[in-house]
């Protein structure tokens, strides 16, 4: 795979930690009352945006990945290994950008939710979420390994 791939790959995650931390930072410096109790409130919300950064990691790239990588063989039969390699890599940015959009989107929501309540859960939950999209810092190696799987499941 080309640098140029990779390059493009990690900007858009990069861009994407950015937001989080950003919209993070915000909340530090808006200080709102302190309200330390823990609440069904902030305990569902925080289960869901965990989950919705779980979804994404583990759920919705394989799954993006696999049917992408499937329309690709059904239409792409006798087309040369180069554009093939290249459909390869479109079908996987868009699995991944679907991916962390999942993440961040339960991390943005933990957060704007820590900004408006200053509940501790929403911290761990935060905590989680970006440790999950952390894991997602695009590395050649892994990705070709995912597209590998996808293709042989």
């Amino acid at each position: 795979m080309q640098q140029n791939f990779l390059s493009t790959i990690r900007i858009l995650w990069f861009a994407l930690l950015s937001g989080q931390i950003m919209l993070l930072v915000i909340t530090q410096v808006i200080q709102l009352e302190k309200n330390q109790e823990l609440t069904n409130f902030a305990l569902v919300f925080t289960l869901l945006g965990v989950s919705m950064a779980f979804l994404g990691k583990f759920i919705v790239l394989p799954f993006l990945l696999k049917n992408n990588l499937k329309g690709l063989e059904s239409r792409t039969e006798n087309n040369s290994e180069s554009n093939s390699e290249e459909k390869e890599k479109n079908a996987y940015k868009s699995a991944f950008i679907a991916s962390c959009a999942v993440i961040e989107g339960g991390n943005l929501l933990m957060i704007m939710m820590f900004m408006l309540t200053q509940h501790v859960n929403f911290l761990v939950g935060i905590t989680i979420g970006l440790l999950l999209f952390l894991t997602q810092f695009p590395v050649l190696e892994n990705i070709t390994s995912q597209i590998e799987k996808a293709k042989i499941s």
